[in-house]
């Protein structure tokens, strides 16, 4: 019987050419890094112009319509004493007049801006998302078509063959075996994880952010 050695973890170099799906992944990685890199983008512009822009825009007209109202309840008083000649107050008033209207003109451009910017973190999401699918199936159908996975799926026949072929064996000397000897090929080890399924998860993983990451080696028989 054929001694099989543990998987190793060592990895062998990036292949100088890759596999149409490995290429078909690399452009999908692309696609991903650079729509996160504009959602960023714009997320953090967003952020700054609230915090920079729109709630100041608010505060500005909030503080130049008090000070126009305040200046307004005695409007009949300031006409009166700027036709008497003082008009100081009456220049106050119709500061603050500009003042609102400033503050409403700098408010609709902050709306707009806001607008804009909700459309556009819209759309970046809507591509992010597109992206994260597209970069899924490129992931899998490049771990699918890689040659190691054929010798994985090889390796296993192989072994499942001689561990059927045991299993007659095991059958016809079955009276000779110890008492309470189990030898049915379903029976349960307790074995949930193992470093070899530790080193494909790894290596499956790291394939979906590195379109040149190596899958794992067969092991050789000794």
């Amino acid at each position: 019987m054929a001694k099989i050695t543990p998987l190793h973890a060592a990895a062998p170099p990036a292949p100088a050419v890759r596999s149409p799906e490995r290429e078909a992944l690399a452009a999908a990685i692309a696609r991903h890094q650079a729509a996160a890199a504009e959602l960023r983008r714009i997320e953090d512009g967003r952020r700054r112009f609230y915090d920079e822009v729109y709630w100041t825009a608010l505060d500005q007209k909030t503080a130049a319509l008090a000070t126009r109202d305040a200046l307004k309840a005695d409007e009949g008083r300031i006409r009166a004493t700027a036709f008497l000649g003082d008009k100081k107050k009456a220049e106050e008033l119709a500061e603050a007049e500009r003042a609102v209207v400033e503050a409403n003109a700098a408010v609709v451009g902050a709306e707009e801006t806001k607008s804009g910017l909700e459309t556009m973190l819209a759309e970046a999401k809507e591509e992010f998302e597109s992206a994260e699918a597209v970069i899924d199936r490129r992931h899998h159908a490049a771990v699918a078509a890689d040659p190691a996975i054929a010798a994985l799926i090889s390796r296993y026949e192989a072994l499942r063959r001689e561990v059927a072929e045991l299993s007659l064996s095991m059958s016809a000397t079955y009276s000779f075996s110890p008492r309470g000897y189990d030898y049915q090929v379903y029976r349960d080890y307790g074995i949930r994880s193992s470093p070899e399924a530790d080193v494909w998860k790894e290596a499956i993983a790291a394939m979906r952010h590195d379109a040149d990451a190596p899958l794992p080696a067969a092991p050789s028989a000794g």
